[in-house]
């Protein structure tokens, strides 16, 4: 259930067929997985924080979800040693870390900015051959020039 709330809310799709989904779009929601998503939204989610039960109220699920998607009180944090968004997100599309730039988009990193030689992220995927790491910066809103 929380893989599709969050396709909904992360990739901004307000309707979705999945017979419509392109071939990058399949590869790259078969990579994220819904473990590799919770493991981040979910990240700090312990005891004062417990996750949702099926029979919890839903209001307590509505709660829940806000917590975790909009104001991302459990988001993962990075562990780079900086907390630099286009920095991190650099050194994450060189080596297609997916689960860092996930991160970078979440906690609203420029997707545009360009690096010292002149190149956006979106050209460093597409340079590299990247293409899952490719299509999560275009459906989040990176430019394609």
């Amino acid at each position: 259930c929380s893989f599709f709330i969050f396709i909904i809310y992360y990739f901004k799709v307000r309707s979705l067929g999945l017979d419509r989904l392109s071939r990058p779009q399949i590869q790259l929601l078969r990579r994220l997985g819904n473990s590799l998503i919770n493991s981040l939204y979910e990240y700090g989610v312990g005891d004062e924080n417990e996750k949702l039960e099926p029979a919890d109220p839903q209001s307590t699920k509505e709660k829940y979800i806000r917590r975790k998607y909009e104001e991302k009180a459990f988001m993962k944090p990075f562990h780079s040693g900086t907390d630099d968004l286009e920095s991190n997100l650099f050194r994450a599309v060189e080596c297609d870390d997916l689960e860092t730039v996930v991160l970078c988009i979440a906690k609203k990193a420029n997707l545009n900015v360009v690096n010292e030689a002149g190149m956006n992220a979106l050209q460093i995927t597409e340079a590299k051959e990247f293409v899952e790491c490719h299509e999560l910066l275009i459906l989040n809103g990176a430019e394609v020039s």
